[in-house]
């Protein structure tokens, strides 16, 4: 384990917290937190650069929300991010929740950060999200704010995404 994943595993839990607006400082922890979760297997490589990350942020091209600890722990994590032709419709994902502080809702209370702050402040017309089938935390919080069902992607994840938490053994719809 490296220095970087202990840090993270080490975020006292039980700690509150609030939904921010990522700021420059958090890129490292956002990186220690895919770490803890995901190991080195998120396909968007993004999250593991703060330099990156940092730069997508001020470009308006990934802007991420966390939920921070009164100690600046960061134990969740989403963001919205332009995938598609239009700039006025952000994607939704990316999203995670420390192990120690997932059934306490975060990333309902993130969804609504990003619909009642994120775009308004931004101007954006839409938000859409790609729900994995391996879980079905994006499709329950998301309920809330009247999406739609439009689509089924095959295969949109690797099977190295999965592998930290052996959530499935290949590729994931």
């Amino acid at each position: 384990m490296t220095k970087e994943e202990l840090q993270t595993e080490l975020i006292e839990p039980g700690q509150p917290f609030v939904i921010d607006t990522f700021r420059p400082e958090d890129a490292p922890g956002v990186a220690r937190l895919f770490r803890t979760v995901y190991g080195e297997g998120y396909p968007v490589r993004l999250v593991y650069n703060p330099d990156q990350l940092i730069n997508a942020f001020h470009a308006l091209e990934n802007i991420p929300v966390v939920a921070r600890t009164s100690k600046g722990d960061l134990v969740a994590y989403e963001a919205i991010y332009r995938s598609c032709p239009n700039p006025q419709v952000y994607e939704a994902g990316q999203g995670l929740v420390l192990p120690s502080y997932r059934k306490n809702n975060i990333i309902n209370s993130i969804n609504q950060y990003v619909c009642e702050v994120m775009a308004p402040r931004i101007g954006i017309d839409s938000v859409f999200g790609e729900a994995v089938c391996n879980n079905v935390y994006m499709q329950k919080s998301w309920h809330v704010f009247a999406n739609i069902t439009t689509a089924l992607e095959v295969d949109l994840m690797p099977a190295e995404a999965c592998t930290k938490e052996g959530t499935a053994s290949g590729r994931v719809a």
